[in-house]
């Protein structure tokens, strides 16, 4: 018989959630999105916001999808592991890459380094 409200095999006590995990290893970055641009880009920093042109429209999550697509492949991570926490209808968003740490993140994309790797 199966208890009700007690721990489970497998959410054994005294482990952190899956969530927490997730959370404390991702990154976020700022991005300032160009759409309808002729071709899609990372166009460069402007402090330690990520410039980026995307060819779709502004439209139906278009651009989003776009820009997710772009920074994974920058990236090197899965386009699943890029999504938008913030911003959806505007041009400035927040970017969450789900297993990859901040340092790694900025490193990648030449953030608060000396030289731009794009």
């Amino acid at each position: 018989m199966r208890q009700v409200g007690g721990p489970s095999q497998a959410d054994p006590v005294g482990q952190v959630s899956t969530l927490e995990r997730v959370t404390s290893n991702d990154a976020t970055l700022t991005v300032r999105v160009s759409p309808r641009a002729s071709q899609s880009k990372l166009a460069g920093l402007k402090g330690d916001t990520v410039l980026v042109r995307v060819t779709a429209p502004p439209v139906d999550g278009e651009a989003n999808a776009a820009v997710c697509k772009l920074l994974a492949k920058a990236l090197g991570v899965p386009k699943t592991s890029v999504s938008v926490l913030r911003g959806d209808t505007s041009r400035d968003k927040v970017v969450q890459i789900v297993g990859m740490t901040q340092a790694a993140a900025d490193i990648a994309l030449g953030i608060g380094s000396q030289t731009e790797l794009f």
